[in-house]
């Protein structure tokens, strides 16, 4: 019988789970803990909350993001920590072992839309109105990277208005 996964809820959508628990459902994939670790940190860029009993919590939007943008179609295989064409340095050319952070900022509105649609296709439906205050909560997340990336590397455009017509809060 499967152990009760570990988890920290704070409300719709701020969802935590621990590492452990990834990687007792990756483990029998092969990869170790080690390379959960990687994967998480190294690969997917994925932060965990380090928690004083040493447990290592994961917010699950921002794993299933970071999977969504690993598995796009046409975007090439992805390698895992740990396979033997990483271990040996012969990953294809045409694959990859990691997506960076800038790669997935330039391309993440997309992959929030992928994730909505998909849980609409799992029978989740969403309303109109939480459709739109997904739009909206995902226009004003990229405003804020931009604000945040531009800070440190370079300056990008203001954002146009919301479709609906509201300004953004300066």
């Amino acid at each position: 019988m499967s152990e009760p996964m570990t988890m920290l809820s704070l409300g719709p959508g701020l969802t935590a789970v621990s590492q452990d628990d990834i990687y007792r459902q990756l483990s029998i994939f092969g990869l170790s803990k080690n390379g959960v670790s990687s994967l998480l940190k190294n690969s997917l860029h994925v932060p965990r909350i380090h928690m004083p009993n040493r447990e290592k919590l994961v917010d699950i939007v921002s794993l299933q993001l970071a999977w969504r943008a690993v598995n796009r179609i046409g975007s090439g295989d992805f390698y895992m920590p740990g396979h033997p064409s990483v271990t040996k340095g012969r990953v294809p050319s045409d694959s990859r072992t990691s997506i960076t952070p800038q790669e997935f900022y330039d391309k993440y509105p997309i992959w929030i839309s992928e994730l909505m649609y998909a849980r609409q296709l799992d029978y989740r439906q969403f309303t109109h109105e939480m459709q739109r205050s997904f739009h909206r909560a995902a226009e004003r997340m990229s405003f804020a990277m931009s604000r945040m990336v531009g800070e440190g590397s370079r300056r990008l455009p203001q954002p146009e208005p919301l479709s609906d017509g509201t300004q953004y809060a300066a």
